[in-house]
């Protein structure tokens, strides 16, 4: 996408972004089944894990075809020259979807043990972690659990679920799906993250980073951006060296039948 030079926006303005066609402008929703009028958002159950998975691998691909530069200006609703340095941005490094909410934290480790049955079996699927979500307590008073799935292309999908708990219930389903799904971008260096954030929130009121974490066990350096007119999340994320540690994470805690170990 060829960038056109204008002045920077000023905090309380918008500029209607020149944006490809090649990206939707009404996204498909990153949810993993479809929404529902009552606003009800079932997490999977087990007798749908197979066609759920297949949800799950043909939503991704659609979002592998993503144009980033148009993608980024259409979420900030401003062009990508409010980036002081256009080279940190790498490309698409994951896709994020919501599988829905559940009441009962077995439901959430049976998936992940469908998910580990997949390794070396389905699509070139090489990893399975799992763990508690940061952003779902923090954010929206309710626990949550994240999965991240690497693949033999180094692709990875993410997946988040959060307890129907509290307030977050009576969100709007579009809303819970956009708060806790996302399209993450990648950044070429990990001091880039911060950087790129600040570019981005700096020029925008509506833009809010709500998390920003240097090196977690994945290796990450990462920050959300939501914008809080549209609800929508976007992810900043530089992919560094995985850490070995001595205590395992959550999902190696877990056996392939679902059971704590």
């Amino acid at each position: 996408m060829k960038l056109t030079e204008k002045k920077l926006r000023k905090k309380n303005t918008r500029v209607i972004p020149s944006i490809s066609k090649s990206v939707p402008l009404s996204p498909v929703h990153l949810y993993v089944g479809d929404l529902q009028d009552n606003g009800s958002l079932p997490f999977v159950e087990e007798l749908n894990f197979e066609s759920v998975w297949q949800a799950v691998l043909t939503k991704s691909e659609y979002f592998r075809k993503t144009d980033i530069d148009s993608y980024i200006s259409e979420f900030c609703d401003m062009e990508l020259h409010s980036f002081n340095n256009l080279s940190l941005i790498k490309g698409l490094h994951h896709v994020a979807l919501y599988l829905g909410d559940f009441d009962d934290d077995q439901q959430v480790i049976n998936w992940f043990a469908f998910l580990k049955e997949q390794i070396g079996t389905s699509h070139g699927l090489l990893s399975v972690d799992m763990g508690p979500s940061y952003i779902a307590p923090k954010q929206y008073g309710t626990p949550g659990w994240w999965y991240s799935l690497k693949f033999s292309d180094d692709f990875v999908i993410e997946m988040f679920c959060c307890r129907s708990f509290g307030n977050w219930p009576n969100k709007k389903a579009s809303e819970r799906v956009d708060l806790m799904s996302h399209i993450a971008v990648e950044i070429t260096t990990e001091e880039g993250v911060k950087e790129a954030i600040e570019n981005l929130c700096e020029n925008a009121f509506y833009l809010e980073n709500i998390a920003y974490i240097e090196s977690d066990e994945m290796g990450h350096t990462y920050g959300h951006i939501r914008n809080n007119d549209s609800k929508r999340v976007l992810e900043l994320v530089h992919q560094g060296p995985v850490k070995t540690t001595k205590t395992p994470p959550m999902a190696n805690k877990i056996n392939s039948e679902g059971k704590g170990l």
